[in-house]
């Protein structure tokens, strides 16, 4: 027997899945007495582009919000078809959501919207995944921040009055952050080989935790880590306002930047065999895990896009099938930033240097005994490329172009 009908309202989960603290869906149990909660599987997951380690967690994460629901006396309905074709086919009272503003979420999610309203069923979104929407934050003359510093310091000064916490909920969820680390974030976050870092991407991914209260609680230990949201809320909203982004430079003059794109190259990358330690030791630890440290993604970012001269897009596309915390907007937000090309981005000169990183963040060089141990047995290949060379010909050819100039 169909869950739906037109006395039961939909609350649609998309990167929202948990219960606790959910705008949208508090909204429905609080204007309806029969409440299902639905699921459509992901372009992306249909189309098995997943790897198993991101289907096993996403799987752990759906039980445990079909139980959640369960205690509520309601239920999860996974949904093997498009949103579109689902929609167009089931009766309820109120179909219920929390926004996205991705470009093809944005748009479906519009689709679905004109789809209900052709049947009378009344949609209603809610602001759940940021802290601060595209549209909050604006110019004087309405259009959006390009630079970070400036978008953070209105960011700092909207957000005390913008935010409404309820105490009982946020009571529930301090405990489940990693306070200790949150607390001393600021001196532990570059330390790789401490493995200090939050750890908390892939529940932001997901929404398995408030992104209110993880702000509540890490405001009044930990500035550094509140610097963090306000990146991703300044990447989500770049992506928003330029949608192009997605598939292409924000430095139009990139768009005719001549890319190496050697293939053999980009899979010793892939591979983590390049020779140089502290890259491949991250990028062992993403395949492995589906994770990597924070600071390491940016060095292997800037070996690939500048030392190798292969497309940021290319490594853009590799971190998104494995990376257990993707996220478009700041993946793309962050390669963009590494690779020059973005408009708040790293200047051309920035080069990171594989030696010099490992020298200050992994001085007794923990990360690479558990990640590179071919590196101290003997069995390590040599390097790929000739470093300093490479920083040269990437030099020459980014001022070539004067990448400063959009």
């Amino acid at each position: 027997m169909t869950p739906f009908g037109a006395q039961t309202a939909i609350f649609w989960f998309r990167r929202d899945l948990r219960t606790n603290d959910n705008t949208g869906l508090a909204y429905a149990f609080q204007k309806h007495q029969k409440v299902v909660g639905v699921f459509i599987v992901p372009p992306e997951v249909s189309k098995r582009n997943f790897n198993a380690l991101q289907l096993r967690q996403l799987q752990n994460v759906l039980d445990k919000l079909r139980q959640e629901l369960k205690d509520l006396d309601s239920e999860l309905v996974i949904i093997q078809q498009p949103a579109h074709q689902f929609f167009e086919a089931v009766q309820a009272a109120e179909v219920i959501w929390n926004k996205e503003y991705e470009p093809k979420t944005l748009h479906r999610d519009h689709a679905v919207s004109a789809i209900l309203n052709q049947k009378g069923i009344h949609s209603r979104s809610f602001k759940d995944h940021v802290l601060l929407e595209p549209e909050e934050i604006l110019k004087k003359d309405g259009s959006p921040y390009r630079v970070f510093t400036p978008y953070s310091r209105v960011w700092k000064q909207k957000i005390s009055s913008n935010l409404l916490f309820n105490s009982e909920i946020q009571s529930k969820y301090n405990t489940e952050f990693p306070l200790g680390i949150l607390r001393n974030y600021q001196e532990t976050k570059d330390q790789i080989g401490l493995d200090k870092t939050s750890k908390l991407g892939f529940a932001l991914r997901f929404g398995t935790v408030s992104i209110r209260a993880l702000y509540q609680t890490s405001a009044t230990i930990s500035p550094s880590f509140v610097n963090q949201l306000i990146w991703r809320d300044f990447f989500t909203q770049l992506l928003y306002h330029f949608p192009q982004n997605s598939d292409a430079p924000y430095r139009k003059k990139f768009e005719w930047f001549e890319w190496d794109n050697n293939p053999e190259r980009f899979e010793h990358w892939c591979q983590g065999t390049t020779g140089f330690p502290l890259v491949d030791a991250g990028m062992r630890q993403l395949r492995e895990t589906g994770f990597m440290h924070n600071r390491v993604r940016m060095l292997t970012a800037s070996f690939l896009s500048k030392n190798l001269l292969i497309d940021y897009r290319w490594g853009e596309q590799w971190f998104a099938q494995n990376l257990l915390d993707f996220d478009l907007a700041s993946n793309n937000g962050n390669w963009q930033w590494a690779a020059g090309t973005g408009c708040d981005a790293a200047p051309y000169f920035r080069i990171f240097s594989p030696s010099l990183q490992l020298k200050k963040f992994d001085p007794d060089l923990k990360y690479l005994k558990k990640w590179l141990p071919s590196f101290f047995e003997g069995k390590y290949g040599a390097p790929i490329i000739d470093y300093k060379a490479s920083r040269e010909i990437a030099l020459s050819k980014y001022a070539s172009i004067n990448p400063q100039i959009a």
